[in-house]
């Protein structure tokens, strides 16, 4: 290599201009015999060629060395000492070097090559053969990382290829000690070097080794000394701060990772803490032993709290849905309201909670009242979350715009789009039910019901407050806590006066004039269905109902409990010089809901009890007109067969009515019987003939054609349910709450649809409730409907129902 060195400042020297003018001056010198000789002149051109290839003007001539042919041969000898010492060779070379010198034999090159300002070319011929000699390294390293890669990439292998480079690096820089000792510092110039050579030579799968050895020495906590040793080993190649980004993205993927093992579906504790303490104890840790104290691992755990806050974000809507604590906030609400106050990703979540909310709630097939429960679990959750509002204000609109449809439709049926369902004319019915407690009842599957489900307004009853029917612009100048609204709030959100859930939703349609008309409605139909006289919880809801909505709006409902106790009285009176067994209520028709009317005349016996009461009605009342229901109310009835059976039950005035006729005549033709009863639907009286031939009393002989039976047939009460929502006496324990069987549900509805025609879903509940006076309601009749219409058992066309 000496000699390459030599011929190329010896043909760097030939294109030079020989002409005495432009050479250096030289300082004047006696005649000297040695001027003719080759070694002195070449000695000046080396100079020379010294200073045109490193362009440094600080590299003087060498003096003396022209002066002397001996001195000029000495410095040659040193040079080929010096690199002969430095001279590259292969990692597990460790053959004696030629010409073999002793340390103070190599000690003394130095100080000659120093003396003559020649340690600084020595250095730089030693860099310029570490990139000459690179495939030395690379044709060793390169197979061992193709092994790596084949052989399943394991740990121990990537430790061994680091520890292979840190050989390399360790035996190339071994000889650069007489650098040192002369006062130059070969360590920088070699680490940049040998840093250039693994960027430039190595293949990519030297990155993924990088990744392997991270991963690996991340969660052994207790094996300080491997990730100090594996920091040290590249920051000893120069390649620890070249692969920052590498390592920021293994950190950041084992942090996602973590999280996506350990915290989804996670709500009855708190993660946030959890993941701080692993990542103290991991990444934290690992940071420092690689980095130092002065490691930027802050950014590390924002990340990491950056990532618990979106897993929330995208479970919130999960999570609302699911939301029960009423008095303390789910843990996994704490953490995503601390991440929240960290990240700011306030925009996150009310863009991916308002999306998840159009997408999966508000739908054409939801229950209006599974929209107004996620709503109030919506307020419930981001208040907590956000106390000013302007995460709700986001995310509620739509919820709020598509309750509000209905009215929107009213006014221009043009601007709704066709594809969305255009009404919701329960919402209101539904908020105001579930003001009112309800009794425990049992599902249409028999199971039990969740309170949640029925009454979720009624933990807002606890502490009742006036109802503020509208959302305006509120401020509070004595407020000393007051904060302006947060910097991500929309332009038309508005700091408004708080307010609770009812007086929330409420605010929906803008006046409470509909509520307190559904109100009264539904105050007296739940007057009505109390037949034990008890009406202590109707009162209580009473008074809060006037908390709320003001005793002005609610002297209707008085008028209803003090006819409820005249009636009372009334009866008690009349019974005393009557023997019935026939017991009435006596509305005053202003004050109630107006109540449906019917056709139906009663026959037989009912009808006597019913002139031998007004008869005794008009003594007591003569300034008042009595006006008979006779499809409201219920009948107790035992219905006693030709062989001594019987059989109790409890039913409406129809079904009653049907079966007295039957004992007037044992067999019937359905036309008659309608005709018979006041001109009544056939429809109507079909029902009621099957409920007749379910409990086994009469039994169909031609179609359309039923006959009394001898004697009891086997009740099908599969068909009717537990207990057919009225009672057939023959079992233990009947209970008036219990829901009608969907398969009864659904047999009816066959039926109707099979040999009538399409109806709507009130019409359907409506003369399924004739036949069977339960507690089903509207929203349970369509509830059913629906799912039998998702899974193919019904058609839904122009809001008619009909078999496929």
């Amino acid at each position: 290599m000496q000699q390459s060195l030599f011929a190329r400042c010896t043909s760097c020297l030939a294109t030079m201009d020989p002409q005495p003018s432009r050479a250096p001056a030289l300082p004047a010198a006696p005649p000297n015999p040695l001027a003719l000789n080759p070694l002195a002149t070449l000695d000046i051109r080396w100079t020379r060629a010294v200073k045109s290839l490193h362009a440094d003007p600080k590299i003087p001539s060498t003096g003396k060395l022209r002066d002397s042919h001996l001195a000029t041969k000495a410095s040659w000898r040193h040079w080929l000492n010096a690199t002969s010492q430095l001279q590259l060779r292969h990692v597990d070379d460790d053959s004696p070097r030629e010409p073999s010198l002793s340390k103070e034999e190599l000690f003394e090159s130095y100080n000659v090559l120093k003396s003559v300002k020649l340690l600084h070319p020595l250095l730089h011929w030693f860099i310029g053969s570490i990139h000459d000699n690179r495939n030395m390294l690379i044709d060793d390293i390169r197979p061992r990382l193709e092994l790596w890669e084949r052989s399943g990439r394991s740990e121990e292998q990537a430790h061994a290829i680091i520890s292979r480079l840190v050989d390399w690096k360790n035996r190339w820089f071994r000889d650069t000690g007489g650098f040192t000792h002369h006062g130059f510092d070969p360590f920088w110039p070699f680490k940049r070097a040998f840093r250039t050579i693994l960027l430039n030579s190595l293949s990519p799968s030297f990155q993924d080794l990088l990744r392997v050895l991270v991963r690996s020495t991340l969660y052994h906590q207790r094996d300080e000394a491997s990730r100090v040793q594996l920091s040290e080993n590249l920051e000893a190649m120069g390649i620890l701060s070249d692969f920052k980004s590498c390592v920021s993205s293994i950190l950041e993927e084992e942090m996602s990772a973590y999280i996506a093992a350990t915290c989804p579906k996670v709500r009855d504790r708190l993660m946030l803490p959890e993941l701080r303490l692993w990542f103290a104890d991991n990444v934290k840790t690992w940071l420092f032993d690689t980095y130092g104290k002065d490691a930027t691992w802050r950014k590390f755990e924002q990340f990491m709290v950056k990532g618990l806050c979106e897993l929330r974000i995208s479970e919130l809507f999960e999570i609302i849905v699911d939301y029960e604590d009423k008095t303390h906030p789910m843990p996994c609400l704490q953490d995503l309201k601390d991440c929240l106050q960290r990240t700011g990703q306030r925009s996150e979540l009310v863009a991916g909670l308002r999306e998840q909310t159009i997408k999966r709630l508000l739908q054409p097939g939801a229950a209006t009242s599974d929209i107004l429960q996620q709503y109030v679990s919506t307020i419930k959750v981001l208040r907590y979350l956000d106390p000013p509002g302007v995460i709700l204000y986001g995310v509620a609109e739509p919820i709020r715009r598509y309750l509000r449809r209905v009215f929107i439709a009213l006014l221009s049926p043009l601007s709704i789009n066709m594809s969305f369902d255009r009404e919701r004319p329960d919402t209101i019915k539904i908020i105001v039910l579930n003001l009112i407690p309800r009794r425990k009842r049992k599902q249409l599957d028999d199971s039990e019901m969740d309170d949640d489900k029925e009454g979720f307004l009624l933990d807002d009853q606890n502490d009742p407050t006036p109802i503020q029917a509208s959302e305006e612009a509120y401020e509070d100048y004595s407020d000393l806590s007051w904060t302006p609204a947060a910097i991500d709030a929309e332009p038309s959100f508005r700091v408004q006066k708080p307010a609770d859930i009812i007086s929330t939703l409420v605010s929906i349609f803008g006046s409470k004039d509909l509520f307190i008309k559904e109100l009264q409605v539904a105050f007296g139909q739940r007057l009505l269905a109390i037949s034990d006289g008890n009406y202590d919880d109707e009162l209580h809801n009473l008074e809060v109902l006037k908390i709320r909505f003001g005793d002005a709006a609610l002297q209707v409902c008085d008028v209803m409990m003090k006819d409820l106790a005249d009636s009372r009285r009334l009866d008690q009176h009349i019974h005393d010089g009557l023997n019935s067994a026939m017991h009435t209520t006596v509305l005053s028709r202003l004050f109630w809901p107006p109540i449906p009317k019917s056709n139906l005349v009663l026959p037989g016996q009912f009808k006597e009890m019913q002139d031998r009461y007004h008869v005794e009605y008009e003594k007591q009342r003569p300034d008042k007109k009595l006006r008979f229901l006779p499809h409201m109310g219920t009948v107790d009835l035992t219905v006693e067969m030709d062989d001594g059976q019987q059989l109790s039950v409890t039913v409406n005035p129809l079904h009653a009515a049907i079966i007295d006729l039957f004992s007037q005549q044992k067999r019937w033709e359905t036309a008659e019987l309608a005709v018979k009863l006041g001109d009544l639907d056939i429809t109507s009286v079909s029902l009621a003939l099957m409920y007749w031939h379910m409990a086994g009393v009469i039994e169909p002989t031609e179609p359309n054609v039923f006959e009394l039976r001898d004697s009891l047939g086997e009740a099908n009460e599969d068909a009717m349910g537990e207990d057919y929502g009225m009672g057939l006496g023959m079992e233990e324990g009947d209970d008036e709450d219990e829901s009608a069987d969907v398969e009864l549900f659904w047999n009816f509805v066959q039926g109707m649809l099979k040999n009538l025609h399409p109806m709507t879903t009130g019409e359907i509940h409506s003369r399924f409730k004739t036949v069977v006076p339960n507690e089903q309601t509207l929203e349970d009749s369509k509830e059913l409907l629906e799912g039998w219409w998702r899974d193919g058992s019904l058609d839904y066309s122009g809001n008619l129902w009909s078999l496929p």
